[in-house]
């Protein structure tokens, strides 16, 4: 059941620091540590899941992946070389990771409109308008609450809450939250997942929760995506990557046709 209900899903990987990795698939995510060693292996761990904590394998179970590179390194393929684990070996093998280029980018004078889909506040509406030096006021049914948003290096919304009088519910300053905030194609929408977050009430808001851009009128949107399709951020792929070419003399490459870390975990199980 749990092979055929993943089959086919498509997937989003992303990577922390060097050997951290964050996934999402549906309503699905992970964490797990990767790292290649000097055989050129790649090695796996998985440390949680969520909803479900089936999805992840025992922490001891450590699994060993061949990579088959693309020449341009923009694209790499799984196959096993050992896993005891046979579940996380079913989704893995024959996983093709595609790299995905950032091209949006958030800026001050955003405002993003979503509904809560947890916690106390699931149904209801929030919105959230971005200002000068990373602040964001988010507004929720009790109050407003002043946060800051800053995006790190790999892309992922590091969020501090502030002093907020309207607001009890606002978390300590000490508490920092980290979501995975991936966009839509053309920048209108931000989907957030949590990563971490000691602050239950904030992750219960902000865990699952869509946000769309609020645009003033049509010609706004399109002239905001056609400046923010310019310029595009290579993604960090955490330290996978060997120097170039990724292809030696005698393996087989792949033509690529599109660069995206979204993926599909593949269609047939063992």
């Amino acid at each position: 059941w749990y092979q055929r209900r993943v089959r086919g899903a498509p997937v989003s990987v992303q990577f922390t620091d060097a050997t951290s990795v964050f996934l999402v698939s549906y309503d699905t995510s992970a964490s797990g540590r990767w790292f290649i060693d000097p055989f050129g292996y790649l090695n796996v761990r998985d440390v949680f899941s969520r909803p479900s904590t089936t999805f992840a394998c025992d922490y001891n179970l450590v699994g060993q992946y061949n990579l088959q590179w693309s020449w341009d390194c923009n694209s790499v393929e799984l196959t096993p070389n050992f896993d005891s684990c046979e579940r996380r070996r079913n989704r893995y093998s024959g996983l093709t990771l595609r790299r995905e280029l950032t091209k949006c980018a958030s800026r001050p004078g955003d405002a993003w409109d979503g509904v809560v889909s947890g916690g106390k506040y699931c149904g209801q509406a929030v919105n959230v308008t971005l200002g000068a030096g990373s602040t964001a006021l988010v507004n929720l049914p009790s109050g407003s609450i002043n946060s800051k948003w800053t995006w790190d290096k790999n892309n992922f919304l590091n969020v501090v809450d502030g002093r907020s009088p309207s607001c009890l519910e606002a978390c300590s300053s000490s508490v920092h939250g980290l979501y995975s905030a991936v966009y839509s194609n053309d920048c209108s929408t931000l989907t957030l997942t949590a990563v971490s977050d000691a602050c239950n009430a904030r992750a219960a808001v902000y865990d699952g929760l869509v946000l769309y851009k609020r645009f003033p009128h049509k010609k706004a949107r399109e002239e905001v995506i056609a400046y923010e399709t310019e310029t595009e951020i290579q993604f960090n792929f955490g330290g996978m990557i060997p120097p170039l070419p990724c292809c030696v003399a005698g393996d087989k490459c792949k033509s690529v046709v599109a660069a995206t870390w979204l993926t599909k975990l593949p269609t047939t199980s063992s």
